[in-house]
């Protein structure tokens, strides 16, 4: 767990809910990791232990200026949560992302991988934080 400061629990849901709304919509991909990467970074206990991302804001920052997006979304997803990217030929990616041992699992579809991981991840966070009370969190 990091010793950093991160928001209540009830501002912190809302804020990942929000992202929720806003990931599918216009908004631009590189604004949304880094909204997703912010939220990570104030993350409470006992979710910082499973979203987290092991990037200082100086390298992830320079992932999304250098337009590797796809790392910035794999860096958004972190070392401790799984994720797997379909990639159909033509036409939308498909993303998943899981918790191991966890019934948590988010999906997520977009023309981009970026798109759609950060999409997916987003799904997984919002389940695990209702399936928090019924997994001892």
């Amino acid at each position: 767990m990091r010793e950093q400061p991160c928001l209540d629990g009830l501002t912190w849901r809302a804020s990942v809910e929000h992202l929720a709304r806003l990931a599918p919509g216009p908004a631009d991909t590189a604004r949304v990791l880094k909204m997703a990467y912010l939220l990570e970074q104030l993350s409470p206990p006992p979710y910082d232990a499973w979203i987290r991302c092991d990037l200082d804001e100086q390298r992830f920052d320079s992932m999304i200026a250098n337009g590797a997006l796809d790392s910035a979304a794999c860096a958004v997803v972190g070392p401790m949560l799984r994720h797997q990217i379909l990639d159909a030929d033509v036409g939308e990616k498909q993303a998943r992302v899981w918790i191991d041992g966890v019934e948590a699992t988010g999906t997520g579809n977009d023309a981009t991988r970026s798109r759609a991981l950060v999409k997916a991840w987003l799904g997984c966070v919002l389940v695990l934080m209702d399936l928090a009370p019924s997994i001892g969190l």
